[in-house]
């Protein structure tokens, strides 16, 4: 154990020395097996760190071969890529104070008397420990998780609790702003999906007979990225992988980078209107989910974990298509082609190949374009506010786990002079 900033005294400790690892169910054994209980599957999970979609079971159900955790327990999702993504949570409003849930959530229990659960949940959503994590993952490509050891063994500041409750406070309020910045970004999309419907009506039904056909003939080609290893220092070619493609778009505030022979990236280079889709996940939600590239300031490639499909622009036009894939018909129909495998569910390109689509004129198409075009203008302006929003925040828990947030409080008053307002259609239709 050492000490840092002793001026408020801080302590190193083990995290392991502060949290029980992976609690045992003996605790509950003698509970009857029809009490009812909380599940979350790794899909209840947001990469954005909270619990979504909580399921209600019988403690008979779920007693055996799920992870086990109680009110304020902390999850963290030790499998490859939901590690990185950011999932996890504070297990809070439980059913009977009770849940389970998948196996790649590693549980950590906090000693409160030494450390707050919300001590712990920021301190594991940090890049900089998720980014060590993963240098010590174990196992196969797409099967790697974080062991129980690095957790255990990971050194933690400890400061004194009433310090602890200050800096929490102060991060839960920044958290609860990128939640709802988050909100707002569901938000547009859901709006620009209405317009669509509106427009072209449900595909599953076809209400104005478009002619339809399926996805593979409407593409001139469609592949798998490289399996290069990527390196985040700026040389080679930027490569987009998984958490490029965010919300319909292609965020490149984190690219990493490779050397490519000259053979692969003629085959891998990308064009302006290129589509990309999201192979590989721990969440079936995000699996398919797609993005129209337009970055073409320089030449760009893509990692093996997404596809690109190159569209018949005679057929399809980017914006039109990058719309209707988003549509929870057309979702369905890809989960139908989804595969699962140890926790992770994949797509091929087999399976994008059969998506059905409907053909509308491609006068039409362009007119859905153009409104797009303006919906993305305000998007990119809602994507800038959520840029400064998350640097915010990243440097609130960079400066709180330095022990400098207690004596700067000028980030505090930046966050409160930070506000946000959901979009309506109204703006859209002013714009």
């Amino acid at each position: 154990m050492s000490r840092i900033n002793s001026s408020i005294q801080w302590e190193l400790k083990r995290l392991g020395d502060v949290c029980e690892m992976n609690p045992s169910k003996a605790e509950i054994s003698q509970l009857p097996g029809d009490i009812e209980v909380t599940f979350l599957p790794m899909a209840a999970v947001s990469d954005e760190g909270f619990i979504v979609k909580p399921e209600t079971r019988h403690l008979s159900n779920v007693r055996n071969g799920f992870s086990y955790f109680r009110e304020n327990d902390v999850l963290f999702a030790k499998i490859t890529p939901c590690m990185e993504n950011g999932k996890g949570a504070i297990a809070n409003n439980l059913v009977n104070g009770i849940g389970f849930g998948s196996t790649e959530f590693h549980v950590l229990r906090a000693n409160q008397q030494q450390v707050l659960p919300e001590w712990i949940y920021f301190l594991l959503r940090q890049r900089s420990l998720r980014e060590e994590a993963r240098s010590h993952m174990t196992g196969t490509a797409g099967q790697k998780r974080v062991p129980k050891q690095f957790l255990e063994t990971t050194m933690i500041p400890v400061p004194p609790i009433k310090t602890q409750k200050k800096l929490t406070s102060i991060l839960g309020k920044a958290y609860k702003l990128k939640q709802k910045r988050e909100q707002a970004n569901q938000m547009t999309n859901k709006i620009l999906r209405a317009i669509f419907l509106k427009m072209f009506g449900d595909p599953e039904i076809n209400p104005k007979r478009w002619v339809t056909d399926n996805f593979g003939n409407l593409i001139v080609d469609m592949r798998y990225g490289t399996s290069v290893k990527c390196i985040s220092e700026d040389k080679g070619i930027p490569v987009l992988r998984i958490p490029n493609i965010i919300h319909g778009k292609i965020e490149i505030s984190d690219l990493k980078f490779a050397e490519l022979a000259k053979n692969e990236l003629e085959k891998l280079s990308l064009l302006e209107g290129d589509l990309l889709f999201v192979r590989t996940n721990g969440n079936r939600e995000y699996v398919g989910r797609s993005a129209v590239f337009h970055e073409i300031d320089r030449t760009y490639a893509f990692a093996s974990y997404l596809i690109r499909a190159r569209l018949d622009k005679k057929e399809l036009d980017p914006k039109f298509a990058n719309t209707y894939l988003s549509l929870p018909s057309i979702r369905m129909q890809l989960y139908q082609h989804a595969r699962t495998s140890a926790g992770q569910y994949n797509i091929n390109t087999k399976g994008l190949r059969a998506i059905r689509f409907i053909v509308p004129p491609m006068k039409l198409q362009r007119e859905f374009a153009t409104i797009t075009q303006k919906i993305e203008t305000i998007m990119k302006r809602q994507y800038q506010s959520t840029q400064e929003i998350t640097q915010l925040f990243n440097s609130l828990m960079s400066k709180a786990f330095k022990g400098e947030l207690v004596h700067d409080i000028s980030e505090i008053e930046k966050l409160q002079q930070t506000s946000i307002k959901s979009p309506t259609l109204n703006d859209y239709m002013k714009s």
